[in-house]
């Protein structure tokens, strides 16, 4: 796709606003930007430097991804609610889906941490005593 080409995509989207609306809205959403563009037939390099000309655009899409962690965090409650639900009913103590929903729920919770720094990151903890030894 050329840059006229891409150019055209976000005019029928209705303009520059409108497309970042979109964009942004689909990957609050978990829609990756790989998969929007391989569906829309747009290049993810002109995607991306069309996201970068201007940083208001890097600005939406930052907070399109803290949405998507937010959306990550809302999955773990209910992945964690549903493992313990079936655990419950079954009343056994070993589930074979424990380990997926393990994995599910500590890639979602990573994910979120690097999206989210602030509010789902794990700070790296710092002490300000020394030890010496003499």
């Amino acid at each position: 796709m050329d840059i006229d080409a891409f150019d055209d995509r976000v005019k029928e989207a209705g303009g520059d606003d409108a497309f970042l609306y979109f964009i942004t809205a689909q990957v609050a959403s978990g829609v990756t930007l790989r998969t929007i563009c391989d569906h829309y037939a747009l290049e993810y390099g002109l995607l991306w430097a069309w996201m970068g000309a201007q940083p208001e655009r890097l600005a939406r899409y930052e907070v399109a991804l803290k949405g998507l962690a937010d959306h990550y965090v809302a999955e773990v409650v209910a992945i964690s609610d549903e493992q313990a639900l079936c655990v419950s009913e079954r009343g056994v103590e070993f589930d074979p889906d424990v380990q997926r929903d393990k994995l599910r729920v500590d890639a979602r919770m990573k994910v979120a941490g690097v999206l989210d720094r602030k509010r789902f990151g794990v700070e790296k903890m710092t002490h300000g005593a020394q030890v010496g030894v003499v």
